[in-house]
């Protein structure tokens, strides 16, 4: 009796194993990557987190005197965060022109003078420095492309992209870089700084706004080549992978003798952006 009843205890114990091996405990499902994606811009890191794409795209409207929305760019952009602290993309500015083609004083002027599809850059942007409890962050940012296709005006743009956040509210932003001309040197396209800075205010959890000024001047003649531009901007977080923006610029306010009547105030654009994550 004792050898059957211990055999009958074995065999329910082996049978009760067998059913819990068989159901496993469930699993809670990882959060999608971008949910934890910080809502509030000044609270997001510089550099994508690992395997987190974001996909831009900008719709440019030129609202230059007497070239109201002639032309009209639309900007296809891709980022991917490859490594933890490496994050890479293909970048257009302005990207693909259309709606070139107007009639001034009786000629038939084309705005899109390098066609359709005239300009591409890799982006690279590495993490340095992320110190949220210094309140400073600070990547290497590194483009090669070119601005022109026709002629062929590549360049590489070398430097460092920068944040400095002051208290919960405000943010300083700059992307300064060397652009060095890497072709069609002749022709213009040599070494100048480009000093474009920003302030960020997150006026709410989802909304920022933003004011932004720029220099691009040409090393070898930076007292008559070169241009400032001015430009403010918002941005709404709409869900925690999509973000609307809009922004309005004057992108060549002021310059030397180089830039002619371009440099005013009279040429200004407008874009509208919307980026997704996942």
């Amino acid at each position: 009796m004792r050898v059957i009843a211990m055999l009958m205890v074995v065999g329910f114990v082996r049978l009760a194993h067998a059913d819990s091996a068989g159901e496993p405990e469930p699993v809670e499902p990882d959060p999608a990557p971008a949910a934890a994606y910080p809502e509030r811009v000044i609270d997001r890191p510089l550099v994508l987190p690992q395997h987190i794409l974001a996909l831009r795209g900008a719709l440019r409207v030129n609202l230059s005197a007497d070239s109201v929305a002639s032309p009209v760019w639309f900007a296809p952009s891709a980022f991917y965060g490859l490594l933890p602290k490496l994050q890479v993309g293909v970048v257009h500015d302005p990207g693909l022109c259309f709606l070139g083609t107007r009639d001034f004083l009786g000629t038939e002027i084309d705005e899109c003078e390098g066609g359709v599809y005239d300009d591409f850059a890799l982006d690279g942007l590495y993490s340095l420095l992320d110190r949220p409890d210094k309140h400073v962050a600070v990547a290497g940012h590194v483009m090669i492309g070119a601005s022109s296709l026709d002629p062929v005006l590549a360049y590489l743009r070398a430097g460092a992209l920068a944040r400095y956040t002051l208290g919960t509210r405000l943010a300083l932003i700059a992307d300064l870089a060397l652009r060095i001309g890497l072709s069609n040197r002749d022709a213009g396209n040599k070494e100048a700084l480009d000093l474009p800075i920003q302030l960020a205010i997150q006026a709410t959890d989802k909304l920022a706004l933003f004011a932004e000024a720029g220099l691009l001047a040409p090393l070898a003649e930076l007292t008559d080549a070169y241009y400032t531009s001015l430009g403010v901007a918002g941005l709404y977080a709409l869900r925690p992978n999509l973000d609307v923006g809009v922004r309005f610029a004057f992108p060549r306010l002021t310059g030397g003798r180089a830039t002619g009547s371009n440099a005013s105030a009279d040429t200004r654009q407008i874009d509208l952006v919307v980026t997704y994550r996942r």
